[in-house]
């Protein structure tokens, strides 16, 4: 039942990702106006006007790569890991990285986007830090020693 559920979640959340690859570039950037203007109000400062528009549209960018990357790869390894193949880890890796690579594929045909090997990069280093988070806390709950 566990493992059932993960799947649907990992495909639900590679298709969310598709989504979002879908969108036109300006669909995304009037998405990542709307965070900055949250971030805005909920801290009261103006990073816009320390940083530039375009520099924190950027960071915004890159920095949802990384984050959602993080969550696919933490799912895709607590995925695997309630089945019997070896090299979980760099299966997990692999898997992550190929979808990066799908997913800048994809961009390609979509309006106002394109691939970029950068993106690919950060998506992976995403992908990595959430599968060794998971594979760390698995470690950790292994080795807890009740007195």
């Amino acid at each position: 039942m566990k493992r059932k559920f993960l799947f649907v979640l990992l495909l639900s959340y590679m298709a969310f990702i598709f989504y979002l690859s879908s969108e036109p570039a300006y669909i995304s950037h009037n998405r990542n106006r709307k965070i900055i203007e949250t971030v805005k109000v909920t801290t009261g400062k103006d990073i816009e006007k320390k940083v530039g528009r375009e520099r924190l549209n950027f960071y915004v960018r890159k920095n949802a790569h990384f984050f959602l990357f993080m969550f696919l790869g933490s799912l895709t390894f607590l995925y695997i890991k309630h089945t019997k193949i070896k090299n979980k880890f760099l299966i997990a890796f692999i898997f992550c990285f190929l979808y990066a690579v799908s997913d800048e594929v994809h961009q390609y045909f979509v309006p106002g986007r394109g691939p970029k090997v950068m993106d690919v990069l950060i998506d992976s280093t995403g992908a990595l830090i959430g599968i060794t988070f998971i594979k760390i806390i698995n470690w950790k709950s292994k080795n807890i020693v009740v007195k």
